[in-house]
């Protein structure tokens, strides 16, 4: 039996009471009402009979509880060559870290998995996003993988390390210039035009996976999702929930707009994946950039209701200044 508990959103702006898995106690998930990301460390126990309206906590990816982390209270202070000096962050796929590399004396991002490496499926997955990171380190917007290799059990990826922070971090600092989003917003979409001229969708474009970093360019990351654009991949197979829900295109999400349980089968993939569902996502994106909204605000459930249902505000809804 699949045990749920009460948590509430820590930002004091949003505050929105959640139900996660017992699988996410312990790991990062994403606030579906603001899109924070914060670690489930405070909640109590919800009662099968509770009637709280609440929704599940989005995760950067579909949890199913027979992955569970191999290890999701471990110390690590190297593998292989390289020694870890701190985490930089947390996710459903496992764990970021700044690490140190001897033997070109410089630092990396190391991606570690957590999942069971022994499984086909999970090897594959991870496998899967080093061979895309590598195919499209040509482009100077995409964060490079240098290496994926194996030590004491964890497969990880190497990645360039990128000084700076997450957009949505930034986000949370206080509005964009307009100009400089927009820049940013057009190097991004060059990144993702070189990943689709190589066949590849990336299904998670969102605030998150693009890094700024000290000399304020951009860099999209995190191919963890990518999927082949001829529909052949089936290391996704249909009833995974993949992507996060503010920023997946509606045609991803038509006809499984009932509830916003992550747990069954509510975000069955039915549809061919083109470069579309990326392009959709950049523009929420980018409309969050110039209003500091979404456009589509509330509960995962009817996000995904008016998703199929509605057209999307302008942005000068928000602001009136932005040309319609």
């Amino acid at each position: 039996m699949s045990h749920s508990y009460k948590t509430r959103c820590p930002d004091p702006r949003c505050a929105q009471p959640l139900l996660v898995h017992a699988g996410h106690v312990g790991r990062s998930v994403n606030c579906p009402e603001c899109g924070r990301e914060f670690r489930v460390e405070s909640f109590q126990a919800a009662e099968p009979s509770s009637d709280v309206t609440m929704d599940f906590a989005d995760t950067h990816d579909h949890f199913d509880e027979s992955e569970e982390a191999v290890k999701p209270e471990m110390t690590l202070t190297s593998l292989g060559r390289f020694e870890l000096r701190a985490v930089l962050g947390e996710g459903g796929f496992g764990r970021v870290y700044l690490a140190y590399d001897p033997h070109l004396d410089q630092l990396v991002a190391l991606k570690v998995s957590l999942l069971d490496s022994a499984k086909k499926k999970h090897r594959d997955r991870i496998l899967k996003e080093a061979r895309a990171a590598s195919l499209l380190r040509r482009h100077d917007a995409i964060v490079p993988a240098y290496e994926c290799a194996e030590d004491k059990g964890f497969l990880y990826i190497v990645f360039e390390y990128i000084e700076g922070m997450s957009l949505s971090s930034r986000l949370r600092q206080g509005s964009v210039d307009r100009r400089q989003a927009v820049e940013w917003i057009r190097v991004i979409a060059g990144a993702l035009h070189f990943a689709h001229e190589n066949n590849l969708i990336h299904r998670d474009v969102k605030p998150h996976n693009i890094l700024i970093n000290s000399q304020a360019r951009p860099f999209i990351t995190d191919f963890g999702l990518v999927r082949l654009m001829s529909n052949t991949d089936d290391l996704t197979r249909p009833g995974n929930f993949t992507g996060t829900i503010p920023y997946m295109a509606p045609e991803l999400l038509d006809g499984n707009a009932s509830d916003g349980d992550t747990d069954g089968e509510p975000f069955a993939e039915q549809a061919n994946y083109d470069r579309a569902v990326d392009q959709y996502s950049l523009g929420v994106v980018l409309f969050e950039c110039l209003t500091g909204h979404r456009p589509f605000q509330g509960h995962a459930s009817a996000v995904v209701g008016m998703k199929v249902s509605q057209q999307p505000p302008p942005p000068s809804r928000y602001d009136p200044s932005i040309p319609k």
